[in-house]
């Protein structure tokens, strides 16, 4: 059985598998990583019918720029593979390892790496760091990639959406709305990964969400949604990150458009007694995201009772509430709560 060529196990056929220090991952031919990149490489000998060797020392170089920890390597014994670390060197261009047997002379391997220098850059809709949609509105987002001297650089993207920075704000909020993306869908951190044209350039339809998730969160706590573009240069992003900088994403609630009843209605009470429940509203958006500072209007409608506020506003939960004075008569009052646009709600209370 002789050697016919180096090249990794079934999961990763290129030839040789590179890693950071965290799990392996395979390395396709000419990917792209930064200048200076640190990898650990690994090649294991296999012939044709994918029986690997073991305890066979590989000879090391590099070309184009960089350094490796050791020339020759040797397995400390069985089948496992030898590790090297090879450094990139800190200019772009093209850089390539080989790796070749000195038991079998014709056996190698190589793989090509790009060092380059990317980056994202915001396109459209214009190239501030905020966002201001409406409330469930779709718009297009548009970023170029290309490397640091202006060369457009073809890589996917993938868009994502969250809330930053997510501990805490995530956490308070574990079924929060980031929005969606088309083609793609709504997820806990919504994403969408697309392949930029000729020019670099890539745009990706985002549908602003719909609820407030953060509209708890007090003032200044620095709870935000942002949308960001980023390259992940690698399986796992090990590689190379190229990020653009995160559209903030700013949203208010829409203008009122219910009001309910939170508690206090259906209450039973002597004829002029003051009832033991307030009554409390509360008011949202057409989303049903809670509107603070909105003014409400009590009135009594039956029963010649009285409230103690006529208007009342609503409190960061989107509510407020008085308190009844039943009048003298028996049987059924009513007090409507209203806002402005004719949008009320009756409570009702059992007088005997």
């Amino acid at each position: 059985m002789a050697a016919a060529g180096i090249r990794a196990p079934a999961e990763c056929p290129q030839g040789l598998c590179s890693n950071t220090l965290a799990p392996a991952v395979c390395s396709t031919d000419n990917v792209p990583v930064t200048p200076g990149t640190a990898l650990l490489v690994r090649a294991t000998p296999v012939d044709a019918d994918g029986h690997v060797f073991a305890n066979l020392t590989e000879n090391w170089s590099v070309a184009g720029g960089g350094a490796l920890d050791a020339a020759v390597t040797t397995p400390a014994g069985g089948n496992d593979p030898t590790l090297n670390r090879w450094s990139i060197g800190p200019t772009t261009g093209v850089q390539l390892i080989t790796v070749t047997l000195p038991a079998y002379p014709a056996v190698t391997g190589t793989v090509h790496v790009r060092a380059v220098n990317l980056q994202i850059v915001r396109v459209a809709p214009d190239t501030a760091a905020d966002l201001t949609p409406a409330l469930g509105q779709t718009v297009p987002l548009t970023v170029q990639l290309r490397t640091a001297e202006g060369q457009p650089f073809i890589w996917p993207i993938a868009f994502s959406a969250g809330i930053a920075p997510f501990n805490p704000c995530g956490e308070s909020h574990p079924t929060a709305d980031v929005g969606s993306f088309t083609p793609g869908g709504t997820l806990a951190w919504s994403s969408d990964t697309l392949s930029p044209d000729s020019q670099g350039m890539v745009t990706v339809m985002y549908t602003a969400p719909t609820r407030l998730s953060v509209q708890d969160e007090p003032p200044g706590s620095g709870c935000m949604f942002f949308v960001r573009a980023e390259a992940l240069a690698s399986p796992g992003g090990l590689a190379i990150n190229a990020a653009v900088s995160p559209w903030m994403l700013h949203q208010s609630a829409g203008p009122p458009s219910h009001i309910v009843a939170v508690s206090g209605d259906g209450q039973a009470a002597s004829p002029g007694a003051t009832l033991a429940l307030p009554l409390q509203v509360q008011v949202t958006d057409a989303y049903g995201n809670a509107l603070t500072g909105i003014a409400v209007t009590w009135v009594v409608l039956t029963g010649g009772g009285s409230v103690n506020a006529g208007t009342t506003t609503t409190t960061g939960a989107g509510q407020t509430s008085v308190v009844w004075t039943v009048g003298a008569m028996s049987g059924p009052q009513t007090v409507s709560a209203s806002i402005t646009g004719g949008i009320s709600v009756v409570f009702t209370a059992t007088v005997s």
